[in-house]
């Protein structure tokens, strides 16, 4: 008997033990959340240890500084002043940089779309598992659902490392097949001189040939058969791998990359009118998150009226070019813009299209700035070089030194240099063409007016007064 009732002591003191140890955890617990909500500084990581945030705030901390706000610097500065402890917790900023690229808040940039995420009110709600997922050959990749349904071919297909014994990003797929992403981009933009970039930096001896402006990004269908065709833009290149030259690279230079994200939500007009959570920066990310850019602009009402007289030869419209028509189509594109703010934001209005042959659309690309800040909200600014066409005409052989020097090629020399820019320009605009006449002085007013706010925020983001074309 008396040892019954010792067992029986020792099973309830246990069970003491027990619910003592369990009210501790889940205070302990509880109030590991709770500190996590009142101070994410100091409790960066969550209770998973699987989402840490800091690492879009390391990359993009000259953004919040051109957003010329005290209080941001504040809340940044908070932040990327305390990721040291990132290590102790087993994650380093690779791993960050994983699954801090497409979260969307409310955090207002000057003048613009809003950044990612809320950085004065963020909560746990931010990193709840339900919202993210593993994806991918590998399961690697993690990302919201949303984004994944956006291009899943393509994560489904494409591994989250590539091979390391080539500069390009390639893999293999599972019939051993080598398959090559582009090493670079050349996103534009349109009447900036692109096709005559891209011509002169196709003769350096690392880049295989391929077609310039494949435009699939723009385009983009559903199915894996649309991205594979894609890919076989790189067969050269692959072809130059398995020789033995396994520096040689390839590029895209579809212009219509850097700003036209319609074919994402096309048949979803519901979010587009509420701005495009999402566009195919984020989508590049994902994929090839090294990936380098090459961004050429110039003053925004010169290119207006360029592609102005360029474009409408491929609609039968050459017959009723006139400053005087470009001058009533400007107006009402404009109206049309703003009567779309009124509604809608910022980011609804700068992407929407009435169709895909939109030709208002022609002049919300001049607004350089509200696109770039939505690149540079994904990828860090040292993955991009932008460059104005007029120093790219002034001063050929050193702006194309730069660009190798950026993508990491080997020199050519001064002569080689030389030969290269020796060419004739592409892609110019016919003599022809110009002697429909000059823009209007008028036009020019009021495309100057309408640009001004852009071309400031451009020469913030740039540090340079050039961009703002005063």
């Amino acid at each position: 008997m008396a040892a019954k009732e010792g067992r029986c002591f020792i099973a309830l003191a246990l069970a003491n033990t027990v619910l003592v140890l369990g009210m501790i955890f889940v205070f302990l617990d509880t109030r590991y959340d709770y500190t996590n909500r009142q101070d994410l500084s100091k409790n960066i990581i969550i209770r998973k240890a699987t989402f840490p945030i800091t690492a879009y705030f390391m990359r993009n901390k000259t953004n919040f500084e051109a957003a010329n706000s005290t209080e941001l610097h504040s809340k940044v500065n908070y932040l990327t002043g305390n990721v040291t402890g990132l290590e102790e917790h087993g994650l380093n900023e690779t791993h960050t940089t994983k699954v801090t690229n497409n979260m969307t808040d409310s955090i207002k940039f000057k003048g613009g779309r809003n950044a990612p995420w809320e950085i004065g009110s963020l909560s746990s709600a931010h990193f709840n598992e339900s919202k993210w997922t593993r994806y991918g050959p590998e399961k690697q990749r993690v990302m919201p659902k949303e984004l994944y349904k956006l291009a899943k071919e393509i994560f489904d297909f494409v591994p989250s490392t590539f091979l390391p014994q080539f500069k390009n990003p390639c893999w293999e797929d599972k019939s051993n097949t080598l398959k090559c992403l582009p090493y670079f981009y050349l996103i534009g933009v349109s009447k900036c001189g692109t096709t005559d970039i891209w011509a002169k930096l196709a003769l350096h001896p690392q880049i295989a040939p391929s077609t310039k402006e494949p435009h699939y990004w723009r385009d983009r269908k559903p199915g894996l058969t649309s991205f594979t065709n894609y890919l076989s833009r790189g067969d050269e290149l692959i072809r130059r791998l398995t020789r033995g030259d396994k520096e040689a690279v390839y590029g895209d230079g579809s212009s219509t990359t850097f700003y036209d994200h319609y074919s994402l939500f096309r048949n979803n007009p519901e979010v587009l009118k509420q701005g495009m959570p999402y566009t195919n920066a984020d989508i590049l990310r994902a994929i090839v998150p090294n990936a380098k850019f090459i961004l050429s602009v110039r003053e925004p009402v010169e290119r207006a009226y360029s592609d102005y007289l360029y474009r409408p030869i491929g609609l039968g419209l050459h017959d009723i070019l006139s400053p005087e028509l470009f001058h009533r189509l400007t107006e009402q594109y404009i109206n049309k813009y703003r009567n779309c703010k009124k509604m809608y934001s910022e980011n609804a209005c700068l992407y929407w299209k009435e169709s895909d042959t939109d030709r208002s659309f022609s002049l919300k690309v001049g607004m350089f700035s509200a696109f770039l800040r939505h690149w540079l909200e994904v990828f860090p600014r040292e993955q991009f070089l932008i460059l104005r066409m007029e120093e790219w005409i002034q001063n050929c052989t050193g702006t194309l030194e730069r660009i190798f020097k950026f993508l990491d090629l080997n020199a050519v020399g001064d002569v080689k240099l030389k030969s290269m820019c020796s060419g004739n320009v592409r892609n110019a605009n016919k003599n022809a063409l110009r002697k429909i006449g000059d823009i209007l002085p008028k036009t020019k007013t009021l495309l100057h007016n309408f640009y001004d706010p852009f071309n400031q925020e451009m020469a913030r983001i740039m540090n340079d007064s050039r961009y703002a074309w005063s």
